[in-house]
């Protein structure tokens, strides 16, 4: 399991992989590798995951896939400098710890909604619609700038207002 200041995660990890620490003895990423069928097709995932220190994942390389649909590419997100990853996993370790399914999907929620959330900042690669596509995202995580070209060959430059609509 992944440990951030001494502290386990306490929580099932259903993935084949491997997970990196330093030499403080933090989980710092990992390799991940998921892969089903379900209804006849195929769903899978896999990623390479590079951790902020003291903090989840800040940059990945990333494969998915569901119903048909793929996707790729090299994402990078933004993280907290303020809170440690190991504040929200004492959070979560107690809320998962309670026997009450209602009271412990309250608690996890309430465990979330205190965690800064990490805002994905860039995506380069295949999207699920087949495109080749940059997307740059604003310190909210809202897109910005959306360089494209469509499985047809069709390209295109968009530019983003904080709204979202086309400027």
């Amino acid at each position: 399991p992944g440990v951030m200041d001494g502290k386990m995660i306490d929580r099932p990890r259903p993935v084949a992989g491997l997970l990196f620490f330093n030499d403080g003895g933090d989980e710092v990423g990992g390799l991940t590798f998921t892969g089903r069928e379900v209804n006849g097709r195929g769903t899978a995932n896999a990623g390479l995951m590079f951790d902020q220190w003291k903090q989840d994942q800040t940059i990945g390389i990333q494969y998915s896939e569901s119903d048909g649909q793929r996707s790729a590419g090299l994402q990078v997100w933004d993280r907290s400098e303020t809170q440690r990853l190991s504040e929200l996993i004492e959070r979560l370790n107690a809320a998962n710890a309670l026997t009450d399914p209602d009271a412990r999907s309250e608690a996890v929620k309430a465990a979330r909604a205190k965690a800064e959330p990490g805002r994905q900042r860039l995506f380069v690669g295949k999207d699920r619609s087949r495109a080749s596509v940059v997307n740059l995202f604003d310190a909210t995580g809202k897109t910005r700038l959306v360089l494209k070209v469509e499985a047809d060959g069709a390209a295109s430059i968009e530019f983003l207002d904080a709204d979202g609509k086309v400027t």
